[in-house]
Parts: C-alpha cells; structure tokens; sequence
C-alpha cells in the first residue's frame, strides 16, 4: 500500500478541522438564536431593541454569516497548530506529566 503524500494528509486535516469550526459556529449561532427569538417572542417590545422584524432578519443573516466566517477561520487556526504540534514537533500533550490521566485514551 502507497503512502499518502505528508501534503495530502496535511491538507485534510486542516479542512477537517475547518468544517469542525464551521459546526462548533453553526452550533453555537442555533443556541443563541433559539434562546433570543424566546425572548422576542415572548415580549417583542423589550427585547426588539426598537427595531422591526425586518431590521432582526438581516442582523440575523450578517452575523450568522460573520460566525461561520468565524468558526471557518478558528478551524483553519487551530488545524495548522495542532498539525505543527502532533505531526511537526512530536510535542504530544498526553505525553507530559501534567497530562497522565489522558495516556489511557491515545497510548
């Protein structure tokens, strides 16, 4: 069996961990929104800030937007450093004393 090519790998893991922060953002976008329509909801006048529904769906739209652009970018922050971690510098948390506890799961 072939290798995969260090690029390739590096490649996916990278997009995977960016559609991991584009989850985790769409996660976070679901919660936010379901609690505040709750409270537009259940009283508009103190809640709606002054503004129509209207006004509410494209700040709706901008920063669903904005949040997923968000968790794109984490995503791809966090896939670069945790690949120069694991597979540049060998530098295993679980491996340290600090982090014992978690041998059990990755030795």
């Amino acid at each position: 069996m072939e290798r995969t090519p260090i690029f390739l790998k590096k490649c996916v893991y990278i997009s995977l961990f960016a559609i991991l922060g584009v989850l985790c953002a769409t996660l976070i976008h679901g919660v936010v929104e379901v609690l505040y329509i709750q409270l537009l909801l259940a009283d508009f006048e103190r809640y709606g800030l002054g503004l129509s529904w209207e006004v509410w769906i494209y700040i709706h739209n901008v920063l669903a937007m904005a949040l997923w652009i968000f968790g794109f970018v984490f995503g791809l922050y966090f896939g670069s450093y945790w690949w120069q971690v694991i597979y540049v510098r060998h530098d295993y948390p679980w491996r340290k004393e600090k982090y014992r506890w978690l041998a059990k799961y990755f030795d």
